[in-house]
């Protein structure tokens, strides 16, 4: 089966999309008005840098696959780009809708 690097950049930004909107609402329903402690603040600073780890998985699982096990060095090449045009179509779908709202 071929392999498309558009269809699998848009799974791996819909994935992505998918995983950020999951934390912010978890971080949205735990936030309060009372003033942040040290351990609000070292919580958060483990999320993020959580977040960043799972990000990256989700980003460059497969296509560093692809490059060191399959060796298909352009798809996964392909597939990265992809990746990165969609969740920029997806930002400028979000900035639009934010504005006209």
């Amino acid at each position: 089966m071929k392999k498309n690097p558009i269809v699998i950049g848009l799974a791996q930004a819909l994935v992505l999309v998918g995983y950020i909107s999951l934390v912010v609402q978890l971080m949205r329903s735990g936030l309060t008005e009372r003033e942040p402690t040290f351990l609000t603040m070292l919580l958060i600073l483990t999320v993020f840098t959580t977040s960043a780890l799972i990000s990256g998985t989700i980003t460059l699982g497969y296509p560093v696959y692809l490059f060191w096990k399959q060796k298909e060095f352009k798809l996964a090449i392909k597939s990265v780009v992809s990746t990165a045009i969609w969740l920029s179509f997806f930002i400028s779908a979000a900035i639009t809708f934010v504005i006209t709202t």
